[in-house]
């Protein structure tokens, strides 16, 4: 195990820990969701070194949305360190964090690189893949670990209108930085009113998206495979549409882990052999056939 250490091109400076297999030229990309990082989320360190253990490297990632609050320095300005973390994170910058490790590998070496996302990860690597970035042409295959309607899932909780009301008298007021509690997490007023409004950050609305709503996800040419827990129903419920809405060109595959929560307690080692599983199949179909894979519905429960 490796710390390694990146600057983005906007630059924040960001650690992953790297898990090596030996004599492997395969690597995957882990990017967190909300407030995941590879200190306090044992699930990906767990799942890496299952992938390790069937000849994959592991980098998993921290992003400038890891941990509710953290700063980052720039080499040439010490004194004042940049606020990052989920609460002063703006969604569209993501793609300089996603952009910036997968450079990094490709110096490392790697000549293509498989991207597995958990939660909203999910939906800013669906956001990187419609932007005008180098990065998204280095990768082979996408892995999304319970990707979330996340935007919808904010709209229902019941101080919902609240929080809106209150950002704005925040940010009416000359207090954009003020922090308001969003459920689990925190925000600034200013950057929670951005994240809400922006049709980037929801780009995956499973519970009332029609066609028309998920045209980033149906821009993704890459095979797909979506994991995620029997007891995720706002995400199995909902399988269909990430079916039905997925590019004609790709295949997608479901596969449903009996058991499993949103972390995975306890089912790490399983979703770890699934994902392997998954990208050893479409390394193979890839290196045998063209690039026309049809979509399928597989209702696999493991």
């Amino acid at each position: 195990m490796n710390i390694e250490t990146i600057r983005t091109e906007d630059g924040i400076c960001l650690k992953g820990l790297f898990l090596e297999a030996k004599d492997s030229d395969r690597v995957c990309l882990f990017i967190p969701g909300c407030c995941g990082n590879f200190v306090d989320n044992d699930f990906m360190r767990i799942i890496g070194l299952e992938l390790v253990k069937k000849n994959y490297n592991v980098l998993c990632a921290n992003t400038r949305g890891s941990f509710m609050m953290n700063s980052s320095f720039h080499p040439q300005n010490l004194e004042k360190p940049k606020q990052i973390g989920v609460a002063y994170e703006h969604f569209e910058d993501c793609i300089y964090d996603i952009d910036a490790w997968i450079k990094h590998l490709i110096l490392k070496g790697y000549k293509k690189v498989d991207v597995i996302c958990h939660s909203s990860g999910s939906n800013k690597l669906i956001y990187y893949m419609n932007c005008d970035v180098q990065g998204k042409e280095f990768i082979n295959n996408i892995v999304f670990l319970s990707p979330p309607d996340f935007a919808n899932r904010i709209r229902c909780y019941n101080d919902y209108e609240d929080l809106l009301r209150e950002a704005k008298e925040n940010v009416e007021s000359g207090n954009p930085n003020k922090l308001i509690k969003v459920h689990f997490f925190y925000k600034t007023s200013s950057s929670f009113l951005s994240m809400m409004s922006s049709k980037n950050f929801d780009n995956l609305p499973l519970v009332n998206g029609e066609t028309k709503d998920f045209f980033q996800y149906t821009k993704i040419d890459k095979p797909i495979s979506i994991i995620y827990g029997s007891e995720e129903n706002y995400i199995k419920n909902y399988r269909d549409k990430l079916i039905s809405f997925a590019n004609p060109n790709t295949s997608v595959e479901c596969l449903e882990i009996i058991g499993a929560d949103h972390i995975y307690f306890g089912k790490e080692e399983i979703v770890g052999k699934q994902i392997a599983s998954c990208l050893d199949k479409n390394y193979i179909q890839n290196s045998k056939i063209p690039f026309t894979l049809r979509k399928k519905l597989k209702n696999n429960k493991i």
